[in-house]
């Protein structure tokens, strides 16, 4: 760390190499004008109404697991969704290394969001 260099800086840095994200990926997402997909991880009473809602009347392709993804025939949509499913394995080898038979499949697949009352 120093003056040029912050610590999230370093973090994103280390993050994006590890991850294998290149920086195409970085300027198309940058172009976006939609949000290609929304991922829930949680959600309570009042996030279910909002859920119901975009549902009804959004485009947008809301994801509650990943083995029930519609996949849209769009390369940044795709992109997208490989590098959430990087970050996540890459955090569960930290967060179970401990108890690696928690990770028979990647989480993503087998994992729905959390009801929080």
């Amino acid at each position: 760390k120093s003056k040029r260099y912050t610590m999230t800086k370093i973090s994103r840095t280390l993050n994006n190499i590890m991850l294998g994200i290149k920086g195409d990926d970085i300027l198309k997402t940058k172009d976006l004008t939609n949000i290609p997909y929304v991922r829930v991880l949680a959600f309570n009473e009042k996030g279910c109404e909002i859920l119901k809602e975009i549902k009804k009347n959004s485009e947008i392709e809301v994801i509650t697991k990943f083995s029930k993804i519609k996949y849209i025939n769009s390369n940044i949509f795709n992109t997208l969704i490989n590098y959430d499913i990087k970050a996540t394995n890459m955090y569960n080898l930290i967060y179970y290394k401990d108890n690696f038979d928690m990770l028979k499949a990647p989480l993503d697949y087998i994992t729905s969001p959390k009801y929080i009352k």
